[in-house]
């Protein structure tokens, strides 16, 4: 994920309209390619970022010793109710234990009218292209893992958030070899992301 994420962050950023005097917080941030971007977008002390792994918190908080960083997971999170105006998520709503509640979580702290964004591969829509090939083959070989292992539905946050239109993110291409396996690795994906206007209102 570490090798697309610096590059998205700050078209990820533009997407969800990062500026000057809001304060942000990074939800999985691992070593921190977006919240350097969010620092270099409203300043260090107006960042916050999360993630569960303790060796990513600390590699974060070294790169931006100014922000709140801490260790822990989206689907609990530390902050108060309306403590951001935006909270944002690159590459890692599918690896949440529950994607509802790590969404949720986003918008609950994040204040009325603020910005939930989360952007993952367009798998569907074939933006990764090495997934795309893994179950092609997968699905050769044995169909009913395929059924099991690749239902994509819509995310249902227990928090009431209004969608607003948001164009794919076109990552850079980077190209490392030139066999056919690491041209596939390697070759530009595309990011869908998913942007949200936070509602004071739960369902």
């Amino acid at each position: 994920m570490g090798r697309y994420a610096a590059g998205l962050a700050p078209k990820f950023a533009d997407a969800a309209g990062v500026r000057a005097g809001m304060r942000v917080l990074d939800v999985g941030c691992g070593p921190g390619a977006l919240a350097v971007e969010l620092a270099g977008r409203v300043g260090e002390d107006n960042v916050a970022a999360i993630d569960p792994a303790p060796q990513f918190a600390a590699a974060c908080r070294a790169r931006i010793p100014g922000a709140d960083v801490r260790e822990g997971v989206a689907e609990s999170m530390p902050w108060d109710d309306g403590t951001f105006d935006a909270a944002m998520c690159s590459l890692v709503v599918a690896w949440m234990s529950d994607a509802d509640q790590g969404i949720g979580e986003m918008a609950r702290v994040t204040k009325p009218g603020g910005t939930v964004a989360a952007a993952m591969w367009d798998i569907p829509g074939g933006g990764l292209r090495m997934l795309s090939h893994f179950w092609r083959a997968a699905r050769e070989i044995d169909p009913s893992v395929v059924e099991k292992f690749q239902k994509i539905r819509p995310i249902r946050p227990t928090w009431s958030l209004q969608r607003l239109p948001t164009p794919p993110l076109v990552g850079p291409r980077r190209r490392r070899g030139r066999g056919r396996a690491a041209q596939c690795l390697t070759a530009g994906e595309r990011q869908q992301p998913r942007r949200r206007r936070a509602r004071p209102d739960r369902p």
